[in-house]
């Protein structure tokens, strides 16, 4: 009678570990249009699962074809619990006017995005960042923290990606010294290196570019053909004086 009374024990515990590991699907949410730009709510973990973010993809619809993500808030992840069920999407996102998104998440937290400077504005708290907390299992402010050190989190991800294209250098004609403040420069510079080397062709089907920024450097990575063997460009750019400084291309 004890070992059944051991075993129907160790079952329910199981099934109860299993009801908190369980995470249901995320709320599907339609892309908001306006001009040129949709914008999509997402979530990301780029830091091996350390953090979660809420993040905004915007993506062009007209040529030049690229897509840019801003975060939203972020969340550190408590690693005494499944990192999935941590995870809080974007619930809800409508324009407040022309130039303003309010976003809700799924713990009714509420953020403002401008879609002409790409800030965002925390609504019912004084900041971006949150933590989850294990004993109400919600996610509680950080308030030590900036909204700036939010973007410094989320970028630094791509500091990463700079210091393992150090290997790849450019040694090709570089372009004029420009400084690089738009996407759309950016972009002419990305193109009028490649084309000349790997085709104009080639390189359109690797669109929508995926932008990045780190600092003083501008990272573009090209979006392989699902039905091509492969990986797309990654060329990354200084943004003060327009120099490549790497480039690695799989798959041509």
């Amino acid at each position: 009678m004890n070992k059944k009374v051991k075993l129907l024990c160790l079952l329910l515990f199981i099934l109860v570990n299993n009801i908190f590991a369980m995470r249901l699907p995320s709320p599907v949410i339609e892309p908001l249009t306006k001009g040129n730009f949709t914008y999509k709510a997402s979530i990301s973990t780029p830091y091996g699962q350390r953090y979660c973010f809420g993040i905004l993809i915007i993506e062009s619809i007209e040529a030049p074809r690229y897509f840019y993500t801003v975060p939203v808030y972020s969340i550190r992840i408590n690693h005494h619990v499944e990192a999935d069920i941590q995870w809080v999407d974007i619930k809800s996102m409508e324009f407040k006017n022309d130039e303003i998104i309010t976003i809700t998440n799924e713990s009714n937290y509420v953020f403002e995005f401008n879609i002409n400077t790409y800030e965002v504005t925390p609504i019912n708290e004084e900041t971006q960042n949150f933590e989850f907390d294990y004993d109400t299992f919600e996610i509680n402010p950080i308030l030590k923290k900036s909204n700036l050190e939010l973007n410094e989190l989320y970028e630094d991800y791509y500091k990463g990606i700079i210091e393992d294209n150090e290997k790849y250098t450019y040694n090709g004609i570089q372009p004029k010294r420009k400084k690089l403040s738009k996407i759309e420069d950016v972009i002419k510079v990305v193109e009028n290196t490649l084309f000349p080397i790997h085709g104009e062709e080639n390189i359109q089907t690797e669109k929508p570019y995926y932008i990045r920024k780190y600092k003083d450097k501008w990272i573009v990575s090209g979006q392989f053909p699902k039905n091509m063997n492969g990986g797309g460009f990654e060329i990354v750019i200084n943004a003060k004086t327009s120099k490549i400084e790497s480039l690695y291309q799989t798959g041509r």
